[in-house]
């Protein structure tokens, strides 16, 4: 494309304030007209060569910005265009710059607005690892897109159909295999995209507002067993990305650390000596600012202590990709049927934190939870401890 500007003058007096116009050209061929900058400058202040108005002043700066920003604008038409598919005229280009046409954006590049958008609101409305669950959510729909060969999908074409195809993929994805609830976040998250693409007048109506969530009824719970747990810590590693994701989840079993908890989780910074002489760990979690707190003097936490030990208190960083598919490697290894996420280490250690006799306040804390009520999607009540309390009345 080329964009070139020239001086329109005054026909009646050369001598007055001339315009300077603006030509579109595609592939040799023109825009059936040209248009105006409204921006005017003496004749003999113009560098047709340069395409520049002459001069220093404030005014020429100004008015050489206004060129240079029509001309970016015009290109980044262009660019549109081509990136979706679109047949790129120097009429069209022309016609969308001054506001005579629309062009539709795609179903990502919509996301990619409201992703944008979001990340300004980081820290105010909403949390970083919030903005990263969008991402991840963008990228789910991309990689669904690509699947069915519509990466151009329009918003206003993501209809109930599309979401139920969606919802198919991701719980049908051999790397994927997500459960029903987390594909249902995932399209209360494309629902969430919709209804800010009809508020930016991106689209009229939102195709998926009839459609229903379907959460399951009860929370499937996974965590490991002591068990399973000892397979974990003696069996014998062949590499040592291998070794280093077994250990990293089993620092999360005996900790209840998120990844991005364990990620960030530096000794000399979050362990400290209290007036006692033991030493704690005061955590601050990634997600929520709240602190967990651990007595990392305790016996319990003696195998966590080990694991640090052994990387001379420096855990490997392993991206949170690599980690999740190493996990499911890692399990299959040992022999352990259970679908291994980053999570389970954590609801692993609620569980046993709970069902060992801890007060509920107490795991709070040591999760780093404000309060009891969020222990009923981490943890499960085991048939030994109501066995337990029972025997305990009498």
């Amino acid at each position: 494309m080329h964009v070139l500007f020239k001086l329109r003058k005054n026909k009646r007096d050369k001598a007055k304030p001339a315009i300077i116009y603006c030509r579109v050209t595609v592939n040799g061929k023109r825009a059936n007209s040209e248009f105006s900058t409204f921006i005017k400058t003496e004749p003999d202040r113009w560098d047709q060569h340069a395409q520049r108005v002459k001069g220093k002043s404030l005014t020429t700066q100004d008015d050489n910005a206004k060129l240079e920003q029509i001309r970016s604008r015009l290109r980044n038409i262009e660019m549109e265009l081509s990136n979706r598919g679109k047949p790129v005229t120097a009429e069209l280009v022309q016609s969308l710059f001054l506001g005579k046409d629309q062009i539709d954006f795609t179903f990502l590049q919509i996301f990619d607005r409201f992703i944008e958008k979001q990340a300004k609101k980081t820290g105010l409305d909403i949390t970083a690892s919030t903005h990263e669950v969008y991402q991840v959510r963008r990228k789910n729909l991309e990689l669904f897109l690509s699947s069915v060969r519509r990466p151009g999908l329009l918003a206003s074409e993501f209809n109930s159909r599309y979401a139920e195809d969606f919802a198919l993929f991701l719980r049908s994805h051999p790397e994927k295999q997500c459960s029903n609830d987390y594909t249902m976040k995932n399209l209360q998250t494309i629902k969430q995209v919709l209804r800010f693409a009809v508020r930016e007048e991106y689209i009229d109506r939102n195709p998926m507002e009839g459609f229903s969530f379907r959460f399951d009824n009860e929370v499937n719970l996974v965590f490991l067993t002591e068990a399973e747990m000892n397979q974990l810590a003696t069996h014998h590693w062949t590499s040592d990305l291998l070794r280093n994701v077994a250990s990293l989840f089993l620092f999360q079993c005996y900790t209840g650390f998120a990844y991005r908890d364990v990620r960030t989780f530096h000794p000399d910074q979050h362990i400290r000596l209290a007036p006692s002489g033991l030493e704690w760990v005061y955590k601050e979690r990634v997600k929520t600012n709240e602190t967990a707190i651990l007595p990392w003097y305790s016996k319990r936490l003696a195998p966590a202590r080990q694991i640090l030990s052994a990387y001379s208190g420096s855990l490997p960083r392993i991206t949170n990709q690599v980690y999740n598919r190493i996990l499911k490697e890692v399990a299959q290894l040992v022999g352990i049927n259970k679908h291994l996420t980053t999570h389970v280490g954590r609801k692993t250690a609620a569980t046993r934190w709970l069902n060992s006799g801890i007060p509920e306040e107490t795991v709070a804390r040591m999760l780093g939870h404000v309060s009891t009520k969020q222990l009923k999607t981490y943890a499960t009540v085991l048939e030994e401890k109501i066995a337990r309390d029972v025997e305990a009345l009498g």
